[in-house]
């Protein structure tokens, strides 16, 4: 007895669905008893989220259209690539096995919640992973498990009384630092918003600082990350820019009023430490800046407070350099080993480059004849090149303020698939008014 199983994977547009074709070849009215349930194949999920994905348990009495609904399930999943499935035994005591091959790991997103105060990122993963198989850190692109996703935040707000409540999900594309695909749910209804944010244990010298961010944050959407940080870490970069290297924040309390709006207030407590100088910086540079070059545009000052925005801006220099190369997925970061007895930090510049990225197509809209042949002559980067990320800026920086592109805005976006590492250029031109 076989089912055969259609790949959802046979088409592009990832959320359609093949329906399932399959029939047994016994009386429609057969009654099974299940001894087991097999899943023949290496996949990331354990026997137990399997079992769940597919609404079957071993004694559970089935017929046809149970089995056909719970092949159904795995495969509108979008979690496998191919599934076929067997019964093996006799009919009260059959044994149910799948066959499956789990869609490529770059078909998976991973899972990020924005601003789900009531739970810790812990919880969440454990309520989501229980209430929807086969998630977890990751949920694949097709199918249906990210919409249960976000049915089952949504009924989870609701259970805490939040009547109405909305969750909006957006996949997020490769970014520098996270080199992989996110599906990013974040609570639409009702609004929430940063109160009061308390530091406690800040230096007189640090107050005006510290004053300044919490002051800043106050009346905030909010969120458990800050400009991509977590909010501990948000808190702690006014010590980081001012050479407090060894500062750590306590555990961060939350507490919330309200069921819309909601205010969540935080506190947390600073142990500051010493103010740590800069000693050295040691790169082993690249093909396109050597050490002598990085070193000589970087402004960091031996000697002085160690500032981490100057070393990101430093960072930055480097990164920008292997994006201008396709490294698109580059992740630069300086360690620092400190000296507690001198109170220095000599810090370590570690570069990941990543895949080399290439352009599969530019598009270009809004140009009139003139400016479309100044582009055409003067836009270098073809399909199949190498990906520069800085050449957009670069064009436009010498062509937008002069003829022919003069009283033109311009706008571009960057469509990056980072499975088969290329991008998607799109720049837009628009005549400005008056």
């Amino acid at each position: 007895m076989g089912i055969t199983v259609a790949s959802p994977y046979s088409m592009r547009s990832l959320l359609c669905i093949p329906a399932l074709l399959f029939a047994f070849t016994v009386s429609a009215n057969a009654q099974y008893t299940v001894k087991q349930i097999v899943f023949d194949g290496q996949t990331p999920y354990t026997q137990a989220e399997l079992e769940a994905a597919s609404g079957l348990k071993p004694g559970q009495a089935v017929g046809n259209e149970s089995l056909q609904a719970a092949a159904q399930k795995l495969v509108d999943s979008g979690a496998f690539e191919d599934l076929q499935a067997t019964l093996d035994g006799p009919m009260k005591a059959v044994n149910v096995i799948f066959k499956v091959k789990p869609v490529d790991p770059g078909k998976l997103l991973h899972i990020s919640y924005a601003n789900f105060v009531w739970w810790t990122p812990e919880e969440l993963k454990a309520e989501i992973s229980r209430r929807v198989p086969l998630t977890g850190e990751t949920v694949p692109e097709a199918g249906t498990l990210q919409s249960s996703v976000q049915a089952a935040l949504e009924a989870m707000l609701q259970e805490k009384g939040m009547a109405g409540a909305k969750v909006d999900e957006q996949v997020l594309e490769p970014s520098p630092g996270v080199p992989y695909r996110v599906a990013a749910y974040r609570v639409a209804q009702p609004a929430i918003f940063f109160g009061a944010v308390t530091v406690q244990g800040a230096s007189a010298a640090m107050q005006p600082s510290v004053q300044k961010l919490t002051s800043a944050l106050a009346g905030r959407p909010y969120s458990t990350t800050v400009g991509g940080r977590d909010i501990a870490d948000t808190l702690l970069t006014v010590y980081r820019d001012a050479g407090y290297m060894a500062a750590k924040m306590s555990p961060v309390e939350r507490s919330f009023t309200g069921t819309g709006p909601v205010q969540v207030a935080l506190t947390t407590t600073v142990m500051e430490g010493e103010v740590y100088k800069l000693g050295s910086v040691s790169w082993a540079g690249s093909p396109w800046m050597t050490q002598e070059q990085f070193l000589a545009g970087a402004k960091l000052q031996t000697g002085a407070p160690v500032s981490q925005k100057s070393l990101n801006t430093a960072m930055n220099a480097i990164q920008n350099v292997y994006r201008q190369h396709g490294y698109l997925d580059v992740t630069v970061n300086a360690v620092p080993a400190l000296d507690e007895a001198t109170h220095t930090a000599n810090m370590k510049v570690e570069v990941v480059p990543g895949e080399v990225y290439h352009l599969e197509v530019a598009k270009v809209t809004g140009l009139n004849a003139g400016q479309q042949s100044v582009w055409d002559k003067d836009w270098s980067m073809k399909p199949g090149d190498v990906f520069d990320a800085g050449a957009v800026t670069a064009f436009l920086k010498t062509h937008i303020a002069s003829p022919p592109f003069e009283g033109y805005s311009s706008a571009f976006k960057q469509t990056v698939d980072p499975t088969a590492k290329t991008v998607v250029l799109e720049v837009s031109f628009t005549k400005m008014r008056g």
